[in-house]
């Protein structure tokens, strides 16, 4: 699979499931949050990133792409293993084995996650069980009162 195509199939799934485009980026508002999703090339090889988290509407965004933010990943070695196949756009996977790996994975793993938070006091609830504040941006922390 060629880039092109890859970014084009990557644009209808986040399009099937309700997202955006704008610029590099594919959004979905649900009022008091802004869900984001971001296909990044790697500088290294011929790989990308699956970047996404949540603007806080009521925060400035600054130079920020997203507020609070993740990669699709796994703690689990063998799973970012598969993960990191599947979006190496080398590595010898048929199109048909990489975009069904990938759905799924999507699916569970970045639209999946974001479905479950839709208001701000979900994404506070959410944050409060991370083991700590590092990535959170001063803003926010500040916004939801948050100890640093």
């Amino acid at each position: 699979m060629e880039g092109k195509q890859f970014k084009t199939w990557f644009a209808e799934v986040a399009k099937a499931n309700g997202f955006e485009r704008r610029r590099d980026c594919w959004f979905q508002s649900t009022g008091d949050l802004t869900r984001v999703v971001n296909l990044q090339k790697s500088s290294f090889d011929n790989s990308y990133y699956v970047n996404f988290g949540f603007i806080v509407n009521s925060v400035p965004l600054g130079q920020l792409l997203m507020h609070i933010g993740y990669r699709l990943s796994s703690p689990n070695p063998d799973e970012r293993a598969k993960i990191e196949e599947l979006l190496n756009l080398d590595s010898p996977l048929d199109d048909t084995t990489r975009e069904s790996g990938l759905r799924f994975r999507l699916s569970r793993d970045v639209y999946g996650q974001l479905q479950k938070t839709t208001t701000e006091a979900d994404l506070l609830f959410a944050l409060k069980k991370q083991p700590h504040m590092n990535s959170v941006p001063l803003s926010v922390k500040k916004h939801f009162n948050l100890h640093y």
